[in-house]
């Protein structure tokens, strides 16, 4: 699907795989006329590529806050050089993946769907002082009353 939001967020490979279960979870819980609770916090990652033999990354969730991981080897080196390595060889494992016509969830959650918390528990919308009524869809506002 590609990226399916607009948001202050990258838009790369990693973004759409974490984007793809939300957009799932959403959809079908729209057609089974529940809330669509699927939040995504903006996550992203990119490689980058150094030199021919040498990488690092770039992680960030939404407003280029930075994520865990972000910058956490040095482009350069031993460890620039075996990231690169590694980066490559997850790289083909992952296309390979989601090209493969299996029968599963697909990445990163093959073997299970990605859950979601309801909206009024959601850590991430809570951290960010989001109000919930807002996000909830007319039809759903309409049934609870």
């Amino acid at each position: 699907m590609g990226d399916a939001i607009k948001g202050e967020t990258t838009r790369t490979m990693a973004a759409c795989y974490s984007q793809a279960p939300v957009v799932k979870n959403n959809l079908i819980n729209f057609m089974e006329g529940k809330e669509c609770n699927g939040i995504y916090n903006g996550y992203t990652h990119m490689p980058l590529y150094m030199s021919h033999s040498h990488a690092t990354n770039f992680e960030h969730l939404y407003d280029y806050e930075p994520a865990g991981n972000n910058h956490w080897v040095p482009g350069y080196g031993l460890f620039g050089k075996q990231y690169f390595n590694y980066q490559m060889k997850a790289n083909l494992g992952l296309n390979t993946a989601y090209s493969s016509f299996k029968k599963d969830h697909g990445p990163p959650y093959k073997h299970f769907s990605q859950s979601f918390d309801p909206l009024e528990n959601n850590e991430y919308l809570q951290a960010k002082g989001v109000d919930v009524e807002a996000l909830r869809h007319a039809h759903s506002k309409v049934q609870a009353a």
